[in-house]
């Protein structure tokens, strides 16, 4: 029997503040996987409260891993632009600047980079010999 991961308890009590559960709502919900409190739960328990809390309408929020912005199509454009005019680069691609950007920030493309990784590339171009 696995406990309830601190992840799966933050969840719970996220969706029970969004869909605005009361407390004895909350409290019936949970007894009806044989707890008083999310703690008392196990991990397959907790899995089938945030099944129930979705099946009410909680939706988690879908965002970027590092919950930062990818950059714009006016910076992709720039980066494209110093890459095709930077002398010391021979392969003028977008598959090059790809391959450029993964060996660089290790993220597959520019379209995917943060503003944090794309200085770090352009930094990285201007740098080239």
């Amino acid at each position: 029997m696995n406990k309830i991961s601190p992840k799966q308890i933050t969840l719970i009590h996220t969706a029970k503040s969004r869909l605005g559960i009361s407390e004895d709502n909350y409290r019936s919900l949970l007894a009806s996987h044989n707890a008083q409190s999310s703690k008392d739960l196990t991990a397959d328990q907790a899995t089938a409260v945030i099944a129930t809390l979705a099946k009410m309408g909680f939706k988690t929020a879908q965002h970027t891993r590092t919950g930062q912005a990818r950059i714009s199509g006016r910076q992709m454009h720039l980066v494209a632009k110093m890459w095709n005019e930077h002398p010391a680069v021979y392969a003028k691609t977008e598959e090059a600047l790809n391959s450029f950007c993964k060996r660089i920030t290790g993220v597959d493309k520019v379209a995917w980079l943060t503003a944090k990784q794309c200085s770090k590339l352009i930094k990285a171009i201007e740098n080239l010999k």
